[in-house]
């Protein structure tokens, strides 16, 4: 909004002499009412103005043109009252009489604005103004010197009708005052006046002024007087001493008890006496029999009857004494150990509480090697960058895992774009059928700062609902109109629809109101102003002049909360849906040249991200075919047609290749790309798998001609053998020389096979099916233990559906369950057992005889409506034979014909029954 850069021009707050031009400019102090506040007198003051195009801007002071606000003893600030009038709600003054006479600041309104009226903005420098109209604050109705470099004022834009003067008495109001009656209004204020309503006639004047009256601007002009404000005759209008200060006539009994109080006395003389008019009796206000009523001391004061504890704060604390006797009891909790060690107890109540696992005292956590405030137990690695498509809201550690082109929406955001909008809801059934929702800017910096939201022809502002939304007859447009005071009263203000810049009530210490700007032809304001012809109506602001709300930058309102880093910009009511755009200024930083701007289409509650063009991502290589030079982040596109072999078992395998040539060259099975045997394992030149194990000795009676490896299987006779074999002797002839025979396990199968023995003796032992004789796998292709005949192939994952405990192979066929669901398709969390998961319902009505049945509904909400009997929804009959427009259950049969004595006026049908009078008869 360029027009935001230009707004403190309206403020002055270095006043330059006043010149003749505002010499019929007035200032007028007037008693509005009596006892609106019991013992109070209710004063308005006014700047006189001398055209009706005249306009008050400001008031102000700093520097060397103080601002000065003296009461004689304090202006009374009621408890749902307000720093400004704009603040002021008359719905409420009949249920709070008082808040008529609440004190507060104002430019020509006594309360909300109205139509092209503006709300009251406050500037404040190093010292404050706000906090003395404001009920809560220590400064609440104090005196008020604003004298400091900067300054403070209040004022309205130049546009809004505020300023203007009455019709009636030419005179436009800035303050009421409500002080105790009989007191006195002090007071310097300067005053910026826009004559005939031209910011260039400027007119400025400064005002000094006590009591009732009217009063002229101070000038130059020399006013002999007493200037010793400490005389009886102190002329407070005098420039120039004259030396007639005089200081008896004003000296006597100031004290109102007194039996010779002086009304006309300023100064105290010490005359004052109190029995010839008064009542004895003891008059120490600490003595048990201390006596309200008596006038003087007649020392008859005892202290002994009402000891006892006298701190309220105590447990045992005793009304009636007036005299502690240090008996006084503190419960609490004494444990030294516990969080809440209170060393001012000195009896335990078992209120004790202590730190949790991990935690101290504070809550924080007691490891935490990265200072992120989560413990080190608890920390979850993952993608924190809420902008990229696998952003973890859990993440707590960037593990810079972020991918920003996996998403389907060809990038989503460019790096820097994390401004993001999230609506929530806040709460329901505060108006019963309605939800109330939170609109807010989340920052990237703790010190960023939400100038305004806004909407022009380039940048339209969208709010649309199914339903509209609520206002509340105690609500305003804007946040700073909502007083917490009222919530108990009227509980339905709690849900009120309204917008603002970081606060959701009148503003508290620096805070300030939100102001508001809106071109003729597209008024919005009155869309959040109960009783208006446009209240809760869609808003569209697309003009060239556009529209918007914000606050000035410093104002901390605009900065982010310190829990969720973001700033509540609108508060909305309703039964319906609602979707729109929001466009949002942020100066980064809180820099106001660092100005960042951001749109948001919105539909319903959730988190969205700033609308960009869909060209972030893509192949970022210039030497690829398909280079794309607008992409951001490279999405592993990239095509550069190389041609070549590509497959990977080929000796001539090209990486570089992207299409296949059917060039691919393989070596000889056994041998490697160079001819070389894949396996030798005596280095002998012949491939492993092609190696003949043999006898190579010539003289061994198995000598193998063929034999590349000698396998150490040579054979020679032996001595009582030949070269078959075959003993030279063996009586029983089973190839064993007597000589040797050897009894044993015969079976080359058997693990107890003894080579030695020659005659089986039936003590052969086997290894069992799969496994050798050491119990080891004899084919166990993935090592893992299993003989390779008897694994099991399955889903081996404990977290997948369709675990299975027995298997020892993973097949890759683990299913798991879908995202809200368990195994058995059943929801992880289904509040009404309707079988749709919570975060899955969908809202709407569910009755199908309903004229706005939603087929899409889980949720029935309450909102069915049904066409009145005898018509569909479109209010068109269901029956209608003769289509004339009434249904057939409700046509009335009858005459029609208005000429015939039987006419029936209700009849709808003609039944042919008329009569007619016979010729010359009635």
């Amino acid at each position: 909004m360029k027009h935001l850069s230009s707004l403190l021009s309206i403020l002055v707050l270095f006043l330059i002499p006043f010149t003749s031009i505002g010499q019929a400019y007035t200032v007028t102090v007037a008693e509005h009412a009596v006892d609106i506040v019991e013992g109070h007198t209710t004063y308005r003051l006014y700047v006189d103005m001398v055209n009706p195009e005249d306009k008050l801007s400001s008031i102000s002071g700093g520097g060397d043109t103080p601002l000065i606000l003296t009461t004689t003893d304090g202006f009374y600030n009621d408890d749902f009252g307000g720093t400004v009038a704009s603040a002021i709600n008359p719905a409420f003054y009949s249920f709070f009489p008082t808040l008529l006479g609440d004190s507060w600041i104002t430019i020509g309104i006594e309360s909300q604005p109205e139509e092209d009226q503006a709300a009251v903005s406050i500037v404040e420098g190093d010292i404050p103004l706000a906090a003395h109209f404001d009920a809560t604050s220590p400064l609440s109705g104090t005196d008020i010197l604003i004298d400091d470099s900067t300054g403070s004022a209040w004022y309205t834009l130049s546009d809004a009708s505020n300023g203007l003067p009455d019709s009636e008495t030419m005179r436009t109001m800035f303050m009421q005052l409500s002080i105790p009656t009989g007191g006195e209004i002090c007071s310097t204020v300067n005053v910026q006046i826009f004559g005939m309503g031209i910011g260039a006639n400027e007119i400025l004047a400064t005002y000094t002024f006590c009591g009732e009256g009217t009063f002229f601007p101070v000038s130059d002009e020399v006013v002999s007087g007493c200037t010793d404000s400490f005389a009886c005759n102190y002329d407070a209008s005098a420039t120039e001493d004259d030396g007639s200060c005089e200081y008896a006539s004003c000296v006597g009994c100031t004290d109102a008890e007194a039996c010779n109080y002086d009304a006309d006395a300023i100064y105290n003389d010490g005359s004052c006496e109190y029995t010839s008019c008064g009542t004895g009796g003891c008059t120490n206000e600490s003595a048990c029999n201390f006596n309200s009523e008596a006038t003087y001391e007649d020392g008859t004061c005892e202290y002994s009857s009402c000891i006892g504890c006298t701190d309220e704060n105590a447990d045992n604390y005793d009304p009636e004494a007036t005299i502690d006797n240090g008996s006084c009891e503190f419960l609490g909790c004494t444990d030294m150990e516990a969080c809440n060690y209170d060393a001012a107890a000195n009896a335990p109540d078992g209120s004790c509480t202590y730190a949790g696992a991990n935690l101290d005292c504070d809550g924080n956590c007691l490891v935490d090697t990265d200072g992120d405030g989560v413990c080190d137990e608890f920390e979850v690695a993952g993608c924190q960058d809420p902008v990229a498509c696998n952003y973890n809201i859990e993440a707590s550690d960037e593990d810079g895992s972020c991918d920003y082109c996996s998403c389907g929406n060809s990038g989503g955001l460019l790096p820097g774009m994390q401004y993001t909008m999230t609506i929530e809801e806040h709460a329901s059934d505060i108006i019963t059928g309605t939800v109330t929702y939170r609109f807010y800017a989340n920052m990237v910096n703790e010190d960023d700062f939400l100038s305004s939201v806004y909407g022009n022809n380039e940048n339209p502002f969208i709010l649309e609902t199914s339903d509209g939304f609520y206002n509340s007859t105690y609500g305003g447009a804007t946040a700073d109109q909502v007083n917490p005071a009222f919530f108990s009263f009227f509980p339905e203000l709690e849900g009120d629809s309204w917008v603002t810049i970081g606060i959701d009530s009148t503003p508290v210490g620096s805070e300030v109101g939100i102001s508001t700007v809106e071109s003729t032809e597209q008024p919005w304001v009155n869309s959040f102003n109960f009783g208006s012809e446009s209240a809760g109506a869609d808003i569209l602001m697309n003009d060239e002049t556009g529209g918007a709300w914000f606050v000035l930058n410093g104002s901390p309102n605009g900065l982010p909360d310190a829990v969720n880093n973001r700033v509540l910009f609108m508060q909305l009511t309703t039964s319906g849906t609602f979707s729109g755009t929001a466009h949002i200024q942020v100066f980064e930083n809180g820099i106001g040249s660092e100005d960042i701007r951001s749109s948001f289409d919105f539909d319903g509650p959730g988190t969205y991200n700033p609308s960009v063009e869909d060209n972030a991502c893509g192949c970022t290589d210039p030497a690829a075919s398909n280079y794309d030079d607008s992409a951001d982040y490279d999405d592993g596109s990239c095509d550069y047609n190389v041609y070549g072999c590509t497959d990977e078992m080929a000796c001539n395998f090209d990486e570089l290749a992207t299409e296949d040539d059917d060039s691919c060259e393989f070596p000889f099975a056994g041998y490697d790309c160079n001819g070389d045997c894949l396996n030798d394992a005596d280095m002998d030149g012949v491939c492993d798998e092609f190696e003949i194990a043999g006898c190579t000795e010539m003289m061994a009676c198995n000598f193998n001609e063929m034999a590349s490896d000698d396998d150490g299987s040579c054979t020679f006779a032996e001595s009582g053998y030949d070269c078959n074999g075959n003993c030279l002797e063996d009586s029983d002839g089973d190839g064993v020389c007597d000589e040797f025979e050897v009894t044993g396990c015969q079976n080359v199968d058997a693990c107890n096979y003894s080579m030695e023995a020659t005659d089986d003796d039936g003590s052969c032992v086997f290894a069992d099916a799969g496994y050798d004789c050491d119990g080891v796998c004899l084919s166990d292709a993935d090592g893992d233990g299993v003989c390779d005949e008897f694994e099991v192939s399955d889903c081996t994952d404990m977290m997948a559906c369709n675990y299975n405990a027995e298997a020892t192979d993973d097949d890759g066929s683990c299913t798991y369950a879908e995202s809200g669901y368990d195994c058995e398709g059943m929801c992880l969390a289904d509040a009404d057992m309707d079988g749709v998961c919570d975060e899955f319902e969908i809202l709407g009505c569910e009755d199908e005889l309903a004229c706005n049945y939603s087929a899409e509904a889980t949720e029935d909400d309450g909102s069915c409506t049904f066409a009145e009997t005898n018509y569909d929804c479109d209010g068109n009959c269901l029956n209608d034979a003769d289509m004339d427009g009434v249904c057939d259950e409700l046509e009335v049969a009858g005459c029609t014909d208005m000429t015939a004595c039987n006419y029936n006026e209700a009849a709808t049908d003609d039944d042919g029954s008329c009569t007619f009078a016979e010729a010359n008869y009635d």
